[in-house]
């Protein structure tokens, strides 16, 4: 959650020391200024979770479990996969961040890198 966003809520808390490190899909390391529990409510439920405050724009995500414990998604079905089927669609299953081929960047001079997460 960004900072500006954290500071905009209503009686946020106390923003307590980060215990973790974030990595964007692209593999850039983001560290949090701070995690707070904030309340999160759904139509069907409250829940109370960590969210971690960074001084970045970046999107907003929740985990699985989190979207399952709010009632915005669920598991319907279990899926079970041999090691060969994992092996023979390594596109699917390797997230890595890295993208396919060879790129060039050229940068000028004075320019400000920026990260896009």
């Amino acid at each position: 959650m960004l900072k500006t966003d954290f500071q905009e809520i209503n009686n946020p808390g106390k923003l307590g020391k980060a215990s973790t490190v974030l990595k964007s899909y692209s593999n850039h390391v983001i560290k949090p200024l701070g995690q707070a529990r904030l309340t999160v409510q759904s139509k069907t439920s409250t829940v109370e979770t960590k969210f971690q405050i960074v001084d970045i724009i970046v999107e907003k995500i929740i985990s699985g479990d989190l979207a399952e414990e709010l009632g915005l998604i669920s598991k319907v079905e279990v899926i079970q996969t041999s090691d060969s089927e994992l092996r023979d669609y390594p596109e699917v299953t390797n997230t890595t961040g890295l993208l396919p081929g060879i790129y060039k960047i050229k940068l000028e001079e004075g320019s400000k890198g920026v990260i896009h997460a």
